[in-house]
């Protein structure tokens, strides 16, 4: 790769937010929800993994803040927060079987405690060296007494006494027999005291934030403690709490009170802003001028570097001429073309939809042709609703066909990535990866629709495989993808059968039988392997009024359905169970029928041969 290419998929290549550290100021876009997620009263930021809540959360941490306010002086900011990630390793130490629940969560506030005074005290300095008040040995002696420490001369000092106990911490928790029980800090007191004593050092009393991002990793007695600190805090101090949807274990606290929303917080989910196509176009906006600032021959607007296809020009290369002239050939057997002459006027857009509307519907040609020259009206519509399906349809009886449906172009990628910055960003760079293997000379660089499918397809293999690796329960969530995926892929390819676009699917069955579903689908939603939504009305008066699910999005290039959320299926829950005992049975009630196109399977699919074909 030359160095533009290299300048250019850099700018694309950072998806996670520790990943950009130098080019963070750059990059960054503010989401549109930050001045609300930036007010006073506690918060939870919620959203899968890649929508961009460690971002907005980093974004708040006081030196990135200053470095996008430059036009303010440092204590005139409007908030000073610090950010911290809750490393799972660590805390679920303390849930060792040596403690007690009691000591256990006593312990855990202790370490929360000192892990929060460190990051303030780190701000403290900062601001210190900005021009606040010196912070004297007297404001700090309460902070110092909840620590069982002797009064410290500075907030150097402070810190480096907080670092050494979490360490003496630690190797308590890891060495419970041979070490002596350390003195406790009470919980979220030496916070609050803190919180004060800097907030005192600011003339205005500026709100202090404390920013917790991976929430998803506290156990219930954890999320219960620190549901405690947030119920209880005080002004100057706030909370703001990144979380996985799905991840609130407990709204309980410590003194078995509940957090209610909005009396003690307010909810932010990131995938419910309207904003979020112009949030999105925005981020990748920036990263495009960054590489067109670094000389790098490349469009100024997305549209431009991800190309897409237009209907016809899709079809066309999907191969709808030979099945004009399949259709065309019946006509003439019927001798019926010369009774339809206007039928030669019509575009291959046209045409194409009579050929698709008369195997789905088992008519004579010449029929079909008669209806459409009879009613255009009616006939549009069937154009506006089934025009998109009938692409799908294109690729049977296309045995090793290389590609059998495109994805391409902004609104494409964007739509894949479902609220997701992170898969929008792989949709790019793994495009531009494989586009800068060949790049085009003497014009500016784009990305052509065969080489956007490849990418987009390969994202969703890859996906697909991390799941295992996600959680304990990865390999079922797997086995379900692949059953799913496999059904929406024969049912867009078979016309006689079923609504145009059937995506997404409602459970019915035993109460038990769909509980535990629903318990594996949920797992799965937080992990960005489905999407769930409130069910619209209900098809039946018998079905139950759960939740509507789909595959994320970013699996339909791989398994080549469409994306676009439409209509839904119904299967039984004893299906999905039955998974890991007979996949090819489960998969064969879910169609309702036998498996009619395994030998047409694209060759991404063929890699799974194997389950399709019942072995676990």
């Amino acid at each position: 790769m030359n160095s533009n290419m290299e300048i250019l998929a850099n700018a694309f290549r950072d998806y996670r937010a520790e990943w950009q550290q130098e080019q963070f100021g750059r990059f960054f876009v503010e989401p549109p929800y930050l001045s609300s997620l930036a007010a006073l009263r506690p918060t939870f930021l919620e959203g899968g993994r890649g929508t961009g809540k460690t971002v907005a959360l980093q974004s708040m941490k006081y030196s990135e803040l200053f470095a996008r306010k430059s036009e303010l002086a440092p204590l005139q900011l409007p908030y000073f927060a610090v950010y911290i990630r809750i490393s799972q390793l660590r805390v679920r130490a303390f849930d060792s079987p040596a403690f007690d629940e009691e000591a256990s969560k006593s312990l855990f506030a202790d370490y929360l405690n000192m892990l929060i005074v460190h990051e303030l005290c780190d701000l403290a300095e900062w601001l210190i060296a900005k021009g606040s008040k010196e912070i004297t040995t007297d404001s700090l002696r309460h902070v110092c007494m909840f620590f069982d420490f002797e009064d410290v001369k500075s907030v150097k000092e402070l810190r480096d006494k907080i670092k050494d106990r979490m360490l003496n911490l630690q190797m308590y928790i890891n060495n419970p027999g041979a070490k002596q029980r350390p003195i406790l800090s009470p919980p979220e007191q030496p916070v609050m005291t803190f919180s004060k004593v800097i907030s005192n050092s600011i003339k205005d009393k500026t709100p202090v934030f404390i920013c917790l991002d991976e929430y998803e990793n506290l156990s219930i007695e954890q999320q219960r403690i620190v549901n405690t600190y947030i119920k209880h805090a005080e002004s100057p101090l706030s909370y703001k709490i990144g979380i996985k949807k799905y991840g609130r274990l407990t709204r309980g606290t410590l003194g078995d009170e509940l957090l209610e929303s909005p009396a003690d917080y307010h909810n932010i989910d990131v995938s419910s802003f309207e904003e979020y196509s112009t949030f999105a176009q925005r981020v990748i906006q920036a990263r495009l001028e960054y590489a067109v600032d670094e000389g790098v021959n490349v469009p100024k607007r997305i549209e431009e570097l991800l190309p897409s296809l237009s209907f016809e020009d899709e079809a066309t290369l999907l191969g709808v001429g030979r099945v004009i002239q399949e259709f065309e050939k019946e006509l003439d057997e019927l001798e019926a073309m010369s009774e339809l002459e206007e039928y030669r006027q019509l575009s291959i857009t046209e045409k194409h939809i009579i050929a698709y509307w008369n195997e789905k519907k088992q008519e004579r040609p010449d029929s079909t042709v008669r209806d459409f020259l009879s009613a255009p009206s009616k006939w549009r519509d069937r154009v506006t609703n089934y025009s998109y399906e009938s692409l799908f349809w294109l690729s049977r009886g296309r045995k090793g066909a290389r590609i059998r449906k495109y994805y391409s172009g902004w609104s494409t990628f964007f739509n894949l990535s479902s609220g997701n910055i992170r898969y929008l960003l792989e949709l790019i760079d793994r495009s531009i990866t494989k586009a800068s293997q060949s790049p085009a000379k003497n014009k500016t660089f784009a990305v052509e629709p065969r080489i956007q499918t490849e990418a987009a397809r390969r994202v969703g293999r890859e996906r697909l495989e991390q799941l295992e690796a996600l959680t304990e329960h990865g390999v079922e969530i797997k086995r379900v993808v692949l059953a799913i995926g496999k059904v929406f892929f024969e049912l867009a390819r078979s016309p006689l059968e079923g609504a145009p676009e059937t995506n997404s699917f409602v459970l019915q069955g035993q109460a038990e039988e769909i509980g535990q579903v629903v318990e594996l689908l949920t797992l799965g939603v937080s992990h960005l392997a489905f999407e769930v939504s409130p069910r619209t009305k209900a098809t039946t008066i018998e079905e139950p009024r759960d939740g509507e699910y789909r595959l994320h999005p970013i699996f339909c290039p791989f398994f080549e359905y469409s994306y676009r959320k439409k209509r839904r299926v119904t299967f039984n829950a004893s299906d999905f169970l039955l998974l890991g005992e007979d996949p090819k049975n489960a998969i064969s009630n879910m169609l309702k029928r036998k498996s009619t196109v395994e030998n047409e399977m694209p060759e991404q699919l063929s890699l799974y041969e194997t389950f399709f074909n019942g072995q676990k």
